[in-house]
Order: C-alpha cells, then structure tokens, then sequence
C-alpha cells in the first residue's frame, strides 16, 4: 500500500503555521462544531432542513463507526508507518483508522450543505473544505490517504441517497424516519465483536435524535418566526444549556461510568431535536397571544 503522502507530511509537522492550520481545520470535523452548526441550521434558519440534515448526518456516521470495528485497520503508528510521537492530536484519534471518522462528519455536514446549495460558488467552497478536513487528517499522522477517500467516498453517497428517501417518504408518514436507524443497526452489529465507547454513546445519541425529531414533526411543529436579534439570543441559549449538558456532568465523575455517559448524550440529543424546540414553540405562542389581548 501506498503511504507517501502521509510520510511526505511528516517533516512539515516543525512548520507552526501549517501545523496549526491542519489542527484548526480538523476541529471542523469534532462533534463539538457539528453539533453547533446543525443547531444554528435547526433553530435559526429552517427547523425542516435541520431535521433533514441531522437523519442524514447523525445516520450516515454509523456506516463508518461499523465499518472501523468490523474491519479493524489500525491507525498509521499501529501498522509501523510513522511513530506515534510523530503525531499531532493522537489524543483525538480514537478507535481504528478506516474510515475517518473526522472526515466522515466533515463530509456529512459541509458536503451536505454543498448537495442543498444552489450556488455553485458555494458548493466549491464546501467541497474544498472538506477536502480540507481529510487532507488534515493526513497532514496531522492521524489516518492515510485510504481512510480519508473511502470516508468521502461512503459519506458522499448516503448524503444523496439519504436526502431522496427523506423527500420521497416522509411526506407520505413521520414514521418512515425511522429508516434511518438501519445504519444505527448497522453500526451496533459490530458490538458483537468488541465494546466500543463510540458506537454506545453515538447510539444513544443517534436514536434520541430520531426519536425527538419523530416528537418533533409529529406534536410540536416548531417554526422560526423570530427576528434575527432574537434568533441570536435564542441560540446562545440553546447552546449554553448544550454546554452546561455535556461539561457539567464531567465534574461529577459521570463520564466515568460508560451508561451514565451515554444516558447524558441522549439527553443533549434530546434538547437537541425536541425539547428547546417545544420551549421555543411555546414561548412564542404565549408571546402571539399577550399581543392579541
């Protein structure tokens, strides 16, 4: 197998300006930053699109977490291509290497963005970005060129083919949301081989997340009616609840326990999809009818 590119990388990692780049590109593929841009898209801008986005991005990362333990290719230091200390953000590299994981969320959030857009000015920018975040990976000694081109390539094709099976059937019936667990399904098979923190806790994280939108489109009914000062306002909110969620538990000592953890994920996918948006839904109708009186 060929590995010269991520070997070529290597002698670059003493150049600060590259290496900080790639390290700051790369935290566009953390859940922390996708989790903030779908929530802007969610609550902001077109809770439909947000749901939409999130079935296909939340889903289609199981393809790639099922795949990591099926296959069990081991990262580049493990098959002797580089040394570990050679690596930058090891820390953020967990599990097996194909496919990356990083650029798999890259893909499933900018490239979707990229597949909705209809300027193509856009759609480059987008595609280049994530092209940038694999290139990170590589660049940073954390996955090889492989990895990083089958991520695009799975994620690429379950964006197109997620978004014409949300169009075509949820109109028909909120339940066929539910089609989207078959890569959750997927994704837990691979349980059977080994307990993998990930795949628990993304889980937890990916049914609630289907669960709340199904409560969602089916009771709520949340829309975006606000001003865009307001809009601001509401977010920052969201996203401070979304913040006290997944750090304040840390203090406790519950991340220590594997359950615990993943009880917590599927609480911030809760606020996610359903809760915030019913507490918005709620306040802007007690809002509608102070003005009426």
């Amino acid at each position: 197998m060929d590995f010269s590119l991520i070997t070529y990388f290597i002698p670059l990692h003493d150049n600060v300006f590259f290496s900080t780049l790639s390290e700051i590109i790369t935290l566009l593929g953390e859940d922390t930053i996708i989790i903030l841009v779908g929530a802007f898209l969610y609550w902001c801008l077109s809770p439909k699109q947000g749901q939409r986005m999130a079935c296909t991005a939340v889903s289609g990362l199981f393809w790639t977490l099922g795949l990591k333990n099926w296959l069990k290719i081991p990262r580049p230091w493990e098959q002797w291509i580089i040394a570990k200390d050679q690596v930058i953000r090891a820390s953020t590299a967990t599990g097996y290497s194909f496919p990356s994981g990083h650029t798999t969320a890259g893909t499933n959030i900018y490239g979707y963005f990229a597949s909705v857009s209809k300027k193509l000015w856009v759609k480059i920018v987008l595609w280049v970005l994530v092209g940038l975040i694999g290139l990170s990976r590589i660049y940073l000694g954390c996955h090889t060129s492989y990895d990083v081109l089958a991520a695009i390539a799975i994620s690429v094709v379950w964006i197109y083919l997620a978004g014409h099976l949300y169009d075509r059937l949820l109109p028909k019936s909120d339940w066929f949301i539910f089609i989207y667990m078959i890569p959750v399904l997927f994704g837990c098979t691979s349980l059977f081989t080994e307990q993998d923190e990930d795949i628990l806790k993304m889980t937890s994280f990916g049914i609630c997340v289907l669960v709340g939108i199904f409560i969602e489109r089916r009771f709520i009914h949340f829309t975006v009616t606000a001003g865009w000062k307001r809009r601001i306002l509401h977010y920052a909110v969201g996203v401070g609840v979304l913040a006290l969620l997944k750090f304040w538990p840390k203090h406790f000592g519950i991340y220590d326990i594997l359950w615990l953890k993943c009880i917590n994920y599927g609480i911030i996918a809760f606020w996610l999809s359903c809760v915030y948006p019913l507490i918005l839904s709620r306040a802007a109708l007690s809002k509608n009818k102070k003005r009426d009186t």
